[in-house]
C-alpha cells in the first residue's frame, strides 16, 4: 500500500518536474535556436519546433505519466479488495472465535454445575454412610440384647422345666403315698 502511494507520488512529481522542464526549455528555446547533429546532416531548429518538440515530449511524459497513475491506482485497488477480503475472512474468524468462546464459557458452567452436584451426593454419600454405620451399631446392639435374652430365656426354660420335673416327682411322690 505504502509503495503504491510512493509510485503515485513519484509519478505526480515526474509530471510536475517535466512541466517545469518544458517550461525552462520553451523560455531557452525561444531566446537561442539551437542545432541537432545528425551523422549525415546538421539542422537548425527553430524556436516554434523547439517548442513543439518539448511540448510533444511533455505530452509523451505526461501520458506515461497518466498511465503509471492507472497501473498504480489498480494496484491500490487490488490491495484494497484484498483488504476488503482479508478483513472479511478476519470478521469470519472473529466471529467462530466469539462462537466458540461462549461454547467454552458454557461448557465450564456446566463442569461446575455437575462438579456441584458431585459434591452434594458425596456429601449425601458420606451422611448416609454415617448413618448406615449408626444402625449397623444399633442393630448389633439390637443382636446382643437378643442373644442376651435368648440365653435368659433358655436358662428361664431350663429352670422351669427343673421345676416341672421336681412337680412331677413331688406328684408322683405324694401319688404313691396315698
Amino acid at each position: 500500500m505504502k509503495k503504491t502511494i510512493k509510485t503515485i507520488a513519484t509519478a505526480t512529481a515526474v509530471v510536475s518536474a517535466t512541466a517545469l522542464t518544458v517550461n525552462a526549455k520553451a523560455d531557452i528555446v525561444t531566446s537561442n535556436p539551437t542545432t541537432e547533429n545528425n551523422d549525415k546532416v546538421q539542422t537548425t531548429v527553430t524556436p516554434e519546433q523547439q517548442l513543439k518538440n518539448n511540448v510533444d515530449t511533455t505530452k509523451a511524459n505526461l501520458d506515461q505519466s497518466k498511465a503509471n497513475t492507472a497501473d498504480a491506482q489498480a494496484v491500490v485497488d487490488n490491495l484494497q479488495k484484498q483488504a476488503d477480503q482479508t478483513q472479511s475472512v478476519a470478521n469470519s474468524a472473529q466471529t467462530a472465535l466469539n462462537k466458540a468462546q461462549q461454547a467454552v464459557s458454557t461448557a465450564q458452567s456446566n463442569v461446575t454445575k455437575a462438579q456441584d452436584r458431585v459434591d452434594n451426593v458425596q456429601k449425601q454419600s458420606e451422611v448416609v454412610k454415617g448413618q448406615i454405620s449408626d444402625i449397623r451399631q444399633k442393630v448389633n446392639d439390637l443382636q446382643k440384647d437378643l442373644n442376651n435374652k435368648n440365653a435368659a430365656l433358655s436358662t428361664a426354660q431350663d429352670n422351669l422345666q427343673a421345676v416341672q420335673n421336681d412337680l412331677q416327682a413331688k406328684t408322683s411322690d405324694l401319688n404313691n403315698k396315698q
